[in-house]
């Protein structure tokens, strides 16, 4: 149980569903408290001893699309926003989540950061030109 110390009284309420945040933890969409009442959650909170927990700086990238993943998406870009520090790996994770329809091209395209492929552990920065590039085929 969280303690949110923004309510009066400072309740304790239980998650009713969760989704990442910028504390870097799972957090609320809603929080149910024990009247059942939904209120909108803050990006942070303390925990059950008291113990304030730090919000956790999110990078914003923008992934372009080619190719057969620009045709699956319908779209030439994504917006991702991450957890610090961020790495390629979960560009592709969050890329998956985000466009379920690009599930079976994933494992096999390239992902570049700053017009040079990069592995799954390369680091993602603010501000980084990122590129999923599906593999091709011709002659």
């Amino acid at each position: 149980m969280l303690r949110w110390p923004w309510h009066p009284g400072g309740r304790e309420a239980a998650p009713a569903a969760t989704v990442a945040s910028p504390c870097g933890l799972a957090s609320a969409a809603a929080v149910v408290l024990a009247s059942r009442i939904p209120i909108h959650v803050w990006p942070c909170a303390v925990d059950a001893s008291g113990s304030r927990i730090p919000a956790q700086p999110l990078v914003k990238v923008s992934v372009q699309l080619f190719a057969a993943a620009r045709q699956l998406a319908g779209q030439a870009a994504v917006e991702l926003e991450l957890p610090e520090p961020a790495t390629v790996a979960q560009v592709r994770a969050a890329l998956r989540s985000r466009c379920p329809q690009l599930e079976r091209l994933l494992p096999h395209a390239r992902l570049a950061v700053n017009a040079e492929y990069a592995g799954d552990d390369a680091a993602v920065r603010a501000g980084d030109a990122l590129a999923l590039i599906p593999p091709v085929s011709g002659g």
